[in-house]
């Protein structure tokens, strides 16, 4: 189990195929307080096509 420290920027990589749970508060920001290309609503990370639901 891996935690990541309130406030410590990170950007995860896997070479191979990789599942993971994130437990985290419903208010937490999808890329904190800088927003960009990337940064997505909690709305748009729980309803993704069914395009981007498909693994392997």
């Amino acid at each position: 189990m891996h935690f990541v420290p309130r406030g410590t920027p990170h950007n995860p990589v896997a070479d191979d195929e990789c599942w993971i749970v994130s437990i985290e508060p419903l208010q937490t920001k999808h890329t904190g307080d800088v927003e960009s290309s990337l940064t997505k609503t909690i709305e748009e990370q729980l309803h993704r096509s069914p395009e981007e639901r498909v693994i392997g």
